[in-house]
């Protein structure tokens, strides 16, 4: 029979390791997630102005992601519906916790 070397459990020092992992994972959320960065009031995307119109709540399922990107560097998501418009009316940027920003098409360009 082979001998136990450690009389020590392993449940104990696993347990204290996902309690660390928690208490870091709350530390770096309020050190360095608590605020909203700034976003444009315009954002271009291929030749087209969009303005800021709202911020939205709604589930991810709802958008997708749109080809390339806005000239300032956001991804720019659309509704499931608006895939094959060439020119969308409205764009979203994923914000923060499930929210959007939605940017409406200008037409005074």
């Amino acid at each position: 029979m082979l001998k136990r070397l450690s009389k020590s459990n392993g449940n104990k020092y696993t347990l204290i390791s996902i309690i660390m992992i928690i208490l870091m994972m709350y530390f770096f959320k309020f050190a360095f997630g608590g605020t909203e960065g700034s976003y444009p009031q315009f954002v271009y995307y291929g030749e087209r102005k969009y303005e800021f119109s709202q911020t939205v709540s709604e589930s991810s399922f709802r958008f997708i992601r749109k080809y390339g990107m806005s000239y300032e560097g956001y991804t720019l998501l659309l509704k499931r519906g608006e895939r094959n418009l060439k020119t969308p009316e409205k764009v979203y940027i994923y914000a923060k916790w499930g929210k959007y920003k939605e940017y409406k098409l200008d037409n005074q360009i």
